[in-house]
């Protein structure tokens, strides 16, 4: 059982992980960290990206958030994309002990991406941890 004190030093404790970018946040007394998040437009055979980036074309067909991270339980990482601020996905990948995983958004045959500038809010529990940028452009 939770105590009010422990819940009073669990939202600094979250705001003070997000404040510093990826690292470490213990989650249920359990700690997690997140080693990087990456925009890439491919994942290599073993769940790795491939060619980091932050520039797509219109036809880039798939965009790829991948999270690398290590813990010792399953937990939720929550990514929410936006094209410049409309939050147009809301999506949960499960990250677990030394794991890696990811988020993507993969284009219907002959759609184009509305060109401009995204971005990829990572949270834990609703704590965000780390935001990442990427532009789609009429040329690269």
């Amino acid at each position: 059982m939770t105590s009010r004190l422990g819940k009073w030093l669990l939202v600094p404790c979250l705001l003070a992980a997000a404040a510093l970018g990826c690292g470490g946040l213990t989650v249920k007394s359990n700690p997690i960290w997140i080693d990087k998040v990456v925009i890439t437009g491919e994942i290599d055979s073993q769940g790795m990206p491939v060619n980091e980036s932050e520039v797509f074309t219109l036809e880039q067909p798939v965009v790829y958030c991948f999270v690398a991270g290590r813990g010792s339980d399953s937990i939720p990482v929550r990514l929410k994309w936006y094209h410049g601020d409309e939050l147009f996905v809301d999506q949960t990948v499960n990250l677990g002990p030394r794991q890696h995983n990811y988020g993507y958004l993969r284009l219907q045959p002959g759609q184009h991406w509305p060109p401009g500038e995204y971005r990829v809010e990572v949270a834990l529990v609703d704590a965000p941890i780390k935001t990442v940028h990427f532009s789609i452009r009429d040329t690269p």
